[in-house]
C-alpha cells in the first residue's frame, strides 16, 4: 500500500472515531442537565466576577459549533469567547488547550481560574500556573 493511501485512511479513520464520539456526547447531553455548572456561573455572578471576560475552551471541533452553542442557549451560560478546534486539528486535547493558553496569554488576556471536567487537563492547567477546578462529568471517568 502506497503510504499516503495509509494515511488518508488513517485520518478518515479519526475523523469517524472523533465524529462517532462528539455525536454520542451530543445525545447524551440532550437528555441529561448539567451538573453544577449553572449554579457555579450563578454563584460568580453573586460575588460578582460577572465583570471579568469568560472564555469556554474546548476540545470539540468546529463542525459541532450549532450543537455547543444550543446547549449553551439552552443552559444560559454566559461567555464572552468561544474557542473550539479547527478542522483536521488531531492534537490530543492536552496539547490543544495548552497551545491555546499560550496564544490567549499572549494577546494579553490574565487568565484566573479554569474549570475542566478531564483530570489531565486540570493537570496541565495547573503546570501552567492557572488554578483549575475538577467538575465531574462522567464522561471520561
Amino acid at each position: 500500500m502506497l503510504p499516503f493511501i495509509g494515511s488518508r485512511l488513517k485520518q478518515a479513520a479519526l475523523e469517524v472515531q472523533e465524529y462517532v464520539r462528539l455525536d454520542l456526547a451530543t445525545l447524551y447531553a440532550l437528555f441529561t442537565r448539567p451538573r453544577y455548572t449553572h449554579d457555579i456561573v450563578e454563584q460568580f455572578d453573586v460575588i460578582g466576577v460577572g465583570s471579568l471576560t469568560v472564555v469556554l475552551l474546548t476540545g470539540r471541533p468546529l463542525r459541532v459549533r450549532p450543537q455547543t452553542l444550543a446547549w449553551l442557549n439552552r443552559y444560559k451560560l454566559r461567555w464572552d469567547l468561544l474557542i473550539m478546534r479547527h478542522w483536521g486539528d488531531y492534537s490530543a486535547a492536552r496539547e490543544f488547550k495548552q497551545d491555546t493558553v499560550a496564544e490567549l496569554r499572549d494577546a494579553g488576556f490574565d487568565l484566573r481560574l479554569a474549570f475542566e471536567d478531564d483530570r489531565r487537563n486540570v493537570e496541565m492547567f495547573r503546570a501552567e500556573g492557572i488554578p483549575c477546578l475538577y467538575v465531574h462529568s462522567g464522561y471520561y471517568d
